[in-house]
């Protein structure tokens, strides 16, 4: 990546938001300064500079900068700059995995980890994988086609977005949303890395996504990565984060294991830049853009709820006339939500509200109204009208506990959008801090206090549930929601204010009891756990009572179990 690219892409995506915040014009004509280099550096001879994977920043820039002025010049340079990338992306995202060769004509169609001395599409050395499978990368194009839409008026670009993702899910697809991607895009097996950079990016993507078509299952999906596969590759203390995290993982190591990109034998051991310093980064961005997009506005002048959490939004409505919504809220951790309208006066606009496809019977009801609504699952539900000071709407999604089948017949457990695994016991042993493979990409030192973690479990992992598939019966446990919500009682935290590890005091938010049996055949494989055997398995183990506590809460897990 040379640092022409990085002028561009990253700061041209950052400008927007620095604008929002501050109201500072100029970043207004920098964007345009960037949109003006980029088409000046648009032909094939330049790539190196202009690359295609970083076209979606481009138009995400450019379509901001067009809103700003309505430049409608800037169209026409968009159209120029991205249209050749955007039909490869649009034909990858329908035919791949299918048809791994549908990058085969990008100009930019290059291993990442080489100096692109091979010709477009082939790879720089023998053994190396194409571009075209590279996770990161194709997290971040996910949202170019829709992006494009907006220019182009053509629906089906933004639709290849939706098929794009069922086509990842069906073939690299892991618990709780994310993909099989050790570098390369892998497989479904639970012991596949996910690299986090990957998970920390796909946030600007998807709520990009979101904003262009209100697809309420892109939203689902924003809502899994965020409470499951996002603080499970950090610790409790956000201090240290992975590179790589598996949904089977119960051991935390530097060692050998099969991962695809090189240098990455410390890849999923928690610290503050492990294996390569991407996700040092990379993770403090996840969290602001969730909240930042939990609310947005709508074409008929209303606000749209597309993700949930306790927030308080302050906007215009209609012709300007200020209004505030109060949300309360556990989510994720409860099924409930209330929200409080606060006006001067009273105001018609519609409020829209997200109905998650895990919501079972939900029902929906204003302050003043009899009867509540009772939405379908995975739709948008509208209550326009006039609203007063003090109206309160409520939602209560009704959540129930589910299973999703996974490879050789395993089972996942979850909640609302919470995915839970099972609670192994855990020792946390500090390790000498390590060196980055490639600290050419960013060469900072661990700040005094940063600690690079060794983790191994202290008790049996390897239980089959006995559970039924179609009507699961867990005893629910519900525990007050301390200040950092996913850590485990006993994780050692760093104190506020201080360079010390000190054991957490308080538990998980909820947690799950479910019946299982030990599976004594089912060990480990190197430095990982092996094959999740064909369920049903046979056991002459005794049944007993496991805890299942949700997956952002682990560092050890099992995610995907065999079942009795």
């Amino acid at each position: 990546m040379t640092p022409s690219v990085i002028a561009w892409s990253w700061l041209a995506r950052v400008m927007p938001e620095y604008h929002e915040l501050t109201g500072d014009q100029r970043a207004i004509q920098l964007v345009r300064r960037f949109l003006d280099y980029a088409d000046s550096v648009r032909e094939p001879e330049n790539l190196a500079v202009f690359s295609s994977k970083w076209s979606g920043v481009l138009l995400s820039a450019g379509i901001w900068y067009y809103n700003q002025t309505g430049d409608a010049d800037v169209l026409a340079l968009l159209q120029r700059c991205t249209k050749r990338s955007i039909d490869d992306f649009e034909n990858y995202f329908r035919n791949f995995p299918k048809d791994p060769k549908a990058f085969a004509e990008m100009c930019d169609f290059v291993p990442h980890y080489c100096d692109a001395k091979g010709k477009a599409g082939e790879p720089a050395y023998e053994g190396q994988t194409p571009i075209g499978r590279h996770g990161f990368t194709a997290v971040m194009a996910l949202s170019y086609p829709a992006f494009h839409s907006l220019i182009s008026g053509d629906r089906s670009e933004s639709e290849s977005v939706v098929q794009g993702m069922a086509n990842l899910d069906q073939t690299y697809g892991q618990v709780g949303g994310r993909w099989g991607a050790d570098g390369w895009f892998v497989s479904t097996d639970p012991i596949v890395g996910s690299e986090t950079c990957a998970v920390a990016q796909s946030f600007f993507s998807l709520e990009n996504i979101v904003a262009v078509m209100g697809n309420v299952e892109v939203a689902d999906r924003i809502e899994q990565l965020i409470f499951n596969a996002f603080p499970g590759a950090c610790t409790a203390d956000m201090w240290a984060r992975q590179f790589y995290q598996q949904s089977n993982q119960v051991l935390v190591s530097v060692a050998k294991r099969p991962w695809n990109s090189p240098g990455t034998d410390a890849g999923n051991i928690y610290g503050f830049k492990p294996c390569y310093p991407g996700p040092l980064a990379d993770v403090h961005a996840p969290w602001p853009r969730y909240v930042a997009s939990m609310w947005m506005a709508t074409a008929d002048e209303g606000l749209a709820a597309m993700s949930y959490g306790p927030c308080r939004v302050n906007g215009k409505i209609g012709k300007g006339a200020p209004i505030e919504l109060a949300v309360e809220t556990d989510y994720p951790f409860s099924d409930r939500v209330r929200v409080t309208v606060r006006c001067k006066e009273p105001v018609r606009f519609p409020l829209h509200f997200r109905i998650p496809k895990w919501s079972s019977q939900a029902e929906v009801s204003v302050s003043g109204n009899a009867t509540p609504w009772r939405p379908q699952s995975g739709t948008m539900l509208k209550v326009d009208r006039e609203w007063k000071d003090g109206d309160v709407v409520t939602l209560n999604f009704n959540f129930k506990i589910r299973t999703e089948t996974r490879d050789n017949n395993a089972v996942a457990v979850a909640w609302g959008p919470l995915f839970f695994v099972l609670r192994i016991g855990v020792a946390f042993e500090r390790i000498p801090t390590l060196t980055a493979y490639r600290t050419d990409e960013l060469p900072v030192s661990a700040p005094l206090g940063c600690v690079d973690w060794h983790i191994a479990p202290t008790t049996d992992w390897n239980y089959a549930l006995s559970i039924d598939r179609n009507n699961p019966q867990c005893e629910m446990i519900f525990n007050k929601i301390s200040s950092m919500p996913f850590a485990q009682k006993g994780e050692p935290v760093r104190a506020p204010g201080s360079n010390e590890y000190l054991p957490s005091q308080n538990d998980v938010p909820m947690l799950l009891r479910v019946k299982a049996k030990l599976v004594p055949q089912w060990g480990m494989n190197g430095a990982n756990a092996a094959p999740v055997p064909m369920s049903p398995v046979k056991t002459n183990q005794p049944e007993t009572v496991v805890e299942l506590i949700p997956y952002g809460c682990s560092r050890l897990r099992i995610a995907e179990f065999p079942t009795v």
